[in-house]
């Protein structure tokens, strides 16, 4: 999605959530259908990734949006049991991949996230913290939130905190350690969460399968606080150290870094989550990186 320049990045935002786009999105789904396709895999890139989220927001009154109900529930939030005839017409969301999403931490971690994760249960982000393209949309869009502009309800939190001053929006595809679910704040560590972007546990479902589970029997880490998050169940690919075919912004490497494009090959096509794919390697939390050495390493 083309986000502009800086004076109309806030114009291209609002577009990028329209309730046009949802009725686009929904009729190409539908036409999938019609065609025969059971099976879809999501990717998107930088502010497309808020059109993608925004196709899954709940609707006003909490119901699912019509996007979110082409596609069947994974079971762990299927309470309702649906049988397999009132499916059989229902598309599957094998993945949806995220790559260097221009989407604010607050708002996935409130709600978008919960919205995309009942619907599929491999969701996968790969972002940079050297992320130069994120950084100055943090920047532009904390000032645009400091001067008072609306943003589309997609990125907001359900509840906003009342601050005060002027901080960055942190952006998922930058700021991704960030992706967990905080404990209650208390009078010790609420300035803590507010400072990194935190969410109170409350604006989430209660549903355990939110919640990140793959982590390795033995984990190389004296960080307790760190062990004790409780992680968002996606697979977050940290690839700042890569360092071959990649541009000074850092911001566009997932079509021309061989290393990228095979790992993403290998998510489409087998289906595997981060921890059996062969070229990660597990970092801590949902976190991974690439196993491989610099470019100024030479045999």
């Amino acid at each position: 999605w083309p986000c502009g320049q800086v004076v109309t990045y806030r114009q291209a935002s609002v577009a990028s959530a329209t309730d046009r786009n949802r009725q686009y999105f929904l009729q190409l789904l539908q036409g999938l259908k019609e065609a025969g396709i059971q099976n879809v895999h999501l990717m998107s890139h930088s502010m497309g990734v808020q059109t993608l989220l925004g196709v899954f927001e709940d609707n006003s009154d909490g119901s699912r949006s019509e996007v979110s109900k082409c596609f069947r529930l994974d079971k762990a939030f299927d309470t309702e049991n649906s049988d397999e005839e009132e499916s059989v017409d229902l598309l599957t969301c094998k993945t949806i991949t995220m790559l260097n999403p221009d989407f604010p931490v607050a708002a996935f971690v409130d709600h978008a996230f919960s919205a995309a994760r009942r619907c599929c249960s491999h969701i996968t982000v790969v972002g940079d913290r050297g992320d130069q393209a994120l950084f100055w949309s943090q920047l532009i869009n904390g000032i645009f939130n400091y001067l008072g502009y609306e943003k589309p309800r997609v990125l907001s939190k359900r509840e906003e905190n009342e601050t005060k001053g002027f901080r960055l929006e942190q952006r998922i595809g930058r700021s991704f350690d960030l992706l967990y679910l905080p404990p209650e704040p208390t009078s010790e560590n609420s300035r803590l969460l507010d400072a990194e972007g935190g969410i109170p546990s409350q604006t989430l479902v209660g549903n355990k399968s939110l919640f990140f589970k793959d982590a390795p029997p033995i984990i190389l880490s004296r960080d307790e606080e760190l062990l004790g998050q409780q992680w968002l169940d996606l697979d977050v690919i940290d690839t700042t150290s890569l360092d071959t075919n990649i541009e000074n912004l850092r911001h566009s490497a997932f079509n021309v870094n061989p290393i990228l494009l095979k790992d993403l090959e290998e998510l489409i096509v087998t289906g595997r989550r981060a921890m059996q794919r062969s070229t990660l390697l597990y970092r801590e939390g949902n976190m991974y990186s690439y196993c491989h050495a610099p470019s100024f390493v030479h045999a």
